[in-house]
């Protein structure tokens, strides 16, 4: 067998773009917070509470909007390992410092030859842009924002996930 079709969610081609967004992103919360992220960052302080209560604020915007968070994304989130994170990541979404700073494979997408469903939502981290930069990458995809979801849109509106995957998957399946 071989791969008739890919569900790309909430996916990047680069992790230079993901920083521009979260950058972005980062820009619209509300004074206070960026002010308590910055302060931690220059501090060095990254594991602090203070940081730590910013980032929520940030990922109850663009990571899950459900509140409160489904047990199985809080068990989720429980067993990230952080020194492998922060070697391949760094600190934050928002500081990409580590061995995946310089990854990219924007230039290659194109050898996506198979049909493909970019599927993120509209408040993700993985912004509309950085799904676009997918979808005009690869020649046969689509593009589906989920209204009012953010990164975990599976969990924040499993109908329509469920019925927009379905749809893609029963149009590429092969004759």
């Amino acid at each position: 067998g071989h791969v008739v079709s890919m569900v790309l969610h909430s996916g990047a081609a680069s992790a230079a773009q993901w920083a521009v967004e979260a950058a972005r992103l980062r820009a619209q919360l509300p004074a206070e917070v960026q002010e308590s992220l910055r302060r931690e960052e220059e501090a060095g302080t990254t594991s602090s509470p203070a940081y730590q209560q910013a980032m929520e604020f940030f990922y109850k915007r663009h990571v899950c909007r459900t509140v409160p968070w489904p047990e199985c994304l809080g068990r989720a989130t429980a067993s990230i390992s952080l020194p492998v994170y922060m070697t391949m990541w760094g600190p934050s979404e928002f500081s990409v410092t580590g061995t995946l700073a310089t990854w990219t494979v924007e230039g290659r997408l194109h050898e996506i030859t198979v049909p493909c469903l970019i599927i993120s939502g509209e408040h993700d981290e993985a912004t509309p842009a950085i799904s676009e930069t997918l979808n005009r990458g690869i020649a046969h995809s689509r593009m589906a924002i989920l209204a009012g979801c953010s990164h975990e849109s599976h969990l924040e509106d499993w109908p329509a996930y469920r019925d927009t995957v379905t749809e893609f998957l029963l149009g590429a399946a092969p004759s």
